[in-house]
């Protein structure tokens, strides 16, 4: 969640999320742009694959990043299917790690 000063920008950034990108390079501007909008020190982005590893996207500090999933992604997943929207982990550091389904206008989380 934003921290409470930056939630009109954050409300102001959300339309962003409603555009159709198909390039990465803009997707990934755009995960940068809500890292700093919400003023996070980090976030990501996983797509999970039926039969591939999943791909992961992570802000730290300003940068994209490489790093794997999180070792909560398949809880989180089996949680958001079974109807939770929210799902959130403690994390080292006293930080927390919140998941939340993204997909298409019309279609269910399959």
């Amino acid at each position: 969640m934003p921290i409470s000063g930056r939630l009109s920008a954050a409300l102001a950034y959300t339309p962003n999320w409603w555009r159709e990108i198909t390039d990465p390079a803009a997707f990934e501007a755009l995960l940068l742009g809500w890292a700093e909008t919400c003023n996070w020190r980090s976030c990501g982005f996983v797509w999970p694959g039926e039969s591939s590893p999943p791909v992961v996207l992570t802000v730290e500090r300003g940068a994209m990043v490489p790093a794997p999933a999180p070792l909560e992604v398949p809880d989180a997943l089996r949680r958001i299917k079974a109807g939770e929207p929210h799902p959130t982990y403690s994390a080292p550091g006293g930080a927390t790690r919140a998941f939340a389904s993204i997909q298409p206008s019309g279609r269910g989380v399959a």
